[in-house]
């Protein structure tokens, strides 16, 4: 193994920590989302969740784990930061849902917006012995419809009370920014580039009203799909590391309890292709394979506590167990010829959620709310915050 190899190397410990979980709500529960149906975020999280809801637009703003490139005389690293869009005030969600029933016969149509996560990673080039500090940026616009089947009257209880089916249609834009470094090592002149491509994909949900009594317990599943967008890049990946939006199944599960169901507890599974989504190694005699596909296992809980006859609260709070697309923490995955160069805490993440939304209603009957939500656990904290309406 060449030197400049081992020397970065030691330096770069791991870490992949960015998610794709979208939504102040859905982050303050641990990011497990999928059996939802009161949420215009669903749009984008499971579009079969948008059948039974009512009219209702969300706009959301989350933090994403950034890994910042630093220069110390001859030393390099890159340390992960708490980062934001750029420009800032672009969305990481912006949808709404608009209600085409009534009663018995509901279905929906949904327009999104979505930003789930945005990277930004330096990369070491065996071939030059440069560094690349890698910015990427990843844009989705979905038009949706669901429709839901009312298997038993509303007022009835017991299984299998209705099932909504939804699906999405999107485009999906990318942008790319590499800035390279030369290394003590390096003879090849560095360069600056910046590409974007356009590519489309869509997503399918199913939500299962699986049990409910009415009164105090009740239980959703749900399953859900994105599929990756096939950017055409006009340069290739042995060129310029870069990423294609993965994709994505979601699996999960949400419990209503209580008198009037005021306690909700959710829990999910998750598969996401990071394998699919990068070209292959050229480093595996190295031992830098592939990035591999991971599986993210996430519960929340949220309860509602009533403040007046028109204001209410939602405490909540989760956990995500979440897997960076390798197997082994000391040896880092590689794009072709470009080895992954970032410093991170672990290889596999406990990460804590937390969060609060306030909802209140207007005098013409409308709810909007107000949620906010904080994760610690990751390789830099995360913050989301949102705002929801009727319409």
């Amino acid at each position: 193994m060449r030197p400049a190899i081992v020397w970065l190397w030691v330096l770069s410990s791991a870490a992949f920590a960015q998610d794709q979980q979208v939504g102040a709500r859905a982050k303050a529960m641990g990011g497990s989302y999928t059996a939802f149906e009161d949420d215009p975020v669903s749009v984008w999280l499971n579009p079969a969740g948008i059948a039974t809801q009512p009219s209702a637009a969300g706009l959301d703003y989350q933090s994403y784990t950034m890994y910042e490139l630093n220069i110390s005389e001859t030393v390099f690293s890159s340390q992960a930061a708490t980062g934001w869009s750029d420009p800032a005030l672009i969305p990481s969600y912006l949808g709404a849902v608009f209600q085409l029933g009534s009663g018995d016969v509901e279905h929906a149509v949904g327009l999104c917006f979505s930003a789930p996560f945005r990277t930004k990673y330096a990369f070491y080039d065996v071939a030059t012995d440069l560094l690349t500090d890698m910015t990427q940026e990843y844009y989705r616009f979905r038009a949706a419809y669901a429709y839901d089947f009312r298997l038993k009257p509303r007022d009835k209880s017991g299984f299998l009370n209705h099932i909504s089916v939804g699906g999405g249609i999107d485009l999906a834009l990318t942008s790319v920014r590499i800035d390279q470094l030369a290394t003590e090592a390096s003879t090849t002149e560095p360069f600056s580039e910046s590409t974007s491509a356009v590519g489309v994909g869509g997503g399918l949900g199913i939500l299962i009203g699986l049990f409910d009594n009415t009164t105090n317990f009740k239980v959703n599943l749900g399953v859900a799909y994105q599929s990756r967008a096939g950017y055409d890049f006009p340069i290739q990946q042995s060129v310029v590391p870069q990423f294609d939006w993965p994709n994505q199944v979601n699996a999960g599960a949400t419990f209503y309890l209580l008198e009037g169901q005021p306690l909700r507890l959710t829990f999910d599974l998750q598969w996401i292709d990071w394998d699919g989504a990068t070209d292959d190694s050229n480093l595996k005699d190295f031992g830098s394979d592939d990035f591999r596909d991971v599986f993210n296992y996430s519960a929340g809980a949220e309860f509602r506590i009533k403040v007046s006859e028109k204001v209410r609260l939602f405490p909540r709070a989760g956990f995500r167990i979440f897997e960076a697309p390798w197997s082994d923490e000391e040896a880092l995955p590689s794009i072709g010829w470009h080895l992954l160069f970032i410093e991170t805490k672990k290889s596999r993440f406990t990460i804590f959620t937390f969060g609060l939304g306030v909802a209140w209603r207007t005098e013409s009957g409308k709810e909007w709310k107000v949620d906010v939500a904080g994760d610690v656990g990751g390789d830099a904290p995360g913050f989301a915050f949102g705002f929801t309406l009727e319409i």
